[in-house]
């Protein structure tokens, strides 16, 4: 918030992003966030996202009605910057095609930033545990007498098979959500496929694998 009223705005949507990846839920960030966006028009489609889920999780917040009002006058505000909505039906579903992809997206990258927190807490408690434990004192044996007989045959562990992938070459006006619907696997699985890729910086001739099933 100090960073709000010291007009430090890029700061402020980087720290509440930052409380998003340590606690995906926290709906005071959603509403700050989508504020943030919702000024000077900034991100329209990520202050409808972020006014969308801090409804979901406080839906009987006492500023509820203003955050739907608001929410509603981001959608009207998107959909103008198009054309006209009663001109163009085929614009109007396709605006509300592409917003509901775009929360979908941003729902996956919750999903993740929601995973990732918890093995990175599962991994600290880990390496905490093991640093704790006094070094345990082995005891030698002997190895295993062979008989006469000879010994007996060592079972062969079989090496799971490396995930087998496809190439896709992305194309104007593709998205992830897109992509992963033409080859009918999950954004999570491309996303899985892709370390680092950014869905939201795809580029056009850009080539990514996609999972075969």
């Amino acid at each position: 918030m100090a960073r709000v009223r010291a007009m430090d705005y890029e700061g402020a949507i980087q720290e509440f992003e930052k409380a998003l990846q340590a606690n995906p839920s926290n709906a005071s960030a959603h509403f700050e966030l989508g504020w943030l966006y919702e000024k000077d028009e900034r991100d329209l489609v990520g202050a409808i996202y972020h006014y969308d889920r801090y409804l979901r999780l406080r839906p009987n917040a006492p500023n509820a009605d203003a955050v739907r009002a608001r929410l509603q006058r981001c959608k009207q505000l998107l959909a103008s910057t198009v054309t006209p909505i009663s001109t163009a039906p085929t614009l109007q579903r396709e605006i509300e095609r592409l917003t509901a992809e775009n929360m979908e997206l941003k729902r996956q990258i919750e999903t993740l930033r929601t995973y990732l927190a918890t093995y990175l807490r599962t991994m600290t408690q880990t390496v905490t545990s093991v640093t704790q434990t006094q070094p345990q004192q082995y005891q030698t044996t002997s190895p295993p007498s062979v008989s006469a007989q000879g010994t007996a045959p060592q079972s062969v562990q079989t090496q799971p098979s490396p995930p087998s992938f496809r190439k896709h070459t992305i194309r104007q006006g593709e998205t992830l959500y897109i992509i992963a619907k033409k080859y009918r696997v999950s954004v999570d699985a491309l996303l899985k496929a892709n370390p680092g890729i950014d869905p939201r910086k795809l580029q056009v001739g850009q080539t990514i694998n996609v999972p075969t099933q």
